[in-house]
């Protein structure tokens, strides 16, 4: 191949790369705190971002707290898509994608659950 094919080339990839997602571990400080919803079949649960994980609320006072692994950012239009890698008690990685628009102090919504809206508790 010549220099100048091979240059775009890496040109093109890097753009694609770079424009298709971000990856980070760290939560986004608009996602820290704790979310719930007002919805009655949910209403002992929550969830909860810390800087390095995911707490889920299991119903009562039980809860499972996650280390997260990395975290992934797709540029849509607001909302964004996240999509969080984490590791559960037994060390299997799982993967968690919500919409979070940051309007009016938040609000997270799932793919299979548009209807439902989780948003941060004030304290």
């Amino acid at each position: 191949m010549k220099p100048k094919p091979v240059f775009l080339a890496l040109v093109i990839l890097a753009t694609f790369i770079g424009c298709s997602s971000e990856q980070d571990t760290t939560v986004p400080a608009g996602l820290i705190g704790v979310w719930t919803t007002a919805a009655p079949q949910y209403e002992d649960r929550f969830l909860q971002f810390t800087k390095g994980s995911i707490i889920f609320g299991t119903g009562g006072p039980s809860y499972d707290i996650h280390p997260i692994t990395k975290i992934e950012k797709v540029h849509e239009a607001t909302p964004s898509l996240y999509t969080i890698s984490h590791m559960n008690p037994e060390g299997q990685e799982y993967r968690f994608s919500f919409y979070y628009n940051p309007a009016h102090d938040g609000v997270i919504t799932f793919k299979n659950q548009e209807d439902l809206r989780w948003t941060k508790e004030r304290r």
